[in-house]
């Protein structure tokens, strides 16, 4: 449109500002440990299938047998069991830790054990966790007697600045993808699904509404 000599134009907007990731609320849930759990699971579980880039997919179990999280690559049988503990908090210097009963650790070659710190608001990940194989944790995690229980006793640094029994283990969210291509015969070639063979033969005429073999079933 021209007026006075000058051309007005109408800016456009990018469509993509609007789909940028929201400002993190402000809000505070007081939420219960039985609330919590699942919650980081739920996240991690997000962030994984994420990092798999179309080839991951995560199950939950219909009975609670230690394991909280089912890691599947698609259009395969290869499957990650997965305990998660979380923090709500952590102390100043980034440090956690807890109490694991032993009876409670899988004895499964191929688990994992996943310990993520969920900030509040508790809509995301802190941006460090670690990823320890099952069979390393118990070889290498101190045990000690609490509440009359032989338990694991965990002690961790999030910030990734020193250095303790699982530092090797901590992993930038934003490498996932690497971890899971660490993950034995995660990036094995996968052969193709062999196709039947045709059971009917070609089905030919000249009428427009003819089927002519699978086209017309389309």
């Amino acid at each position: 449109m021209a007026l006075a000599g000058w051309t007005c134009q109408m800016a456009l907007l990018d469509p993509t500002e609007s789909l940028d990731p929201p400002h993190r609320p402000a809000w505070r849930s007081a939420l219960s440990t039985a609330q919590f759990g699942p919650i980081a699971e739920d996240l991690l579980g997000v962030s994984l299938a994420a990092a798999g880039s179309g080839e991951a997919t995560i199950a939950r179990p219909i009975v609670d047998r230690g394991v909280d999280l089912y890691l599947r690559r698609l259009r395969s049988l290869r499957t990650v069991p997965i305990q998660v503990k979380a923090f709500q908090s952590l102390t100043p210097d980034g440090n956690g830790r807890f109490d694991l009963p032993v009876k409670e650790v899988i004895d499964d070659p191929n688990a994992y054990l996943a310990i993520v710190h969920v900030p509040t608001p508790h809509d995301q990940l802190y941006r460090r966790l670690f990823m320890i194989p099952f069979p390393l944790f118990r070889e290498r995690c101190p045990r000690g007697i609490v509440q009359d229980r032989e338990c694991f006793l965990f002690s961790g640094n999030f910030s990734g600045l020193g250095s303790d029994l699982w530092s090797e283990h901590l992993r930038d969210i934003d490498r996932l993808p690497d971890w899971l291509a660490s993950i034995p015969d995660w990036t094995s070639p996968i052969p193709p699904v062999p196709h039947p063979l045709r059971s009917q033969a070609l089905v030919e005429g000249t009428a427009l509404t003819t089927w002519r073999g699978d086209i017309g079933r389309l």
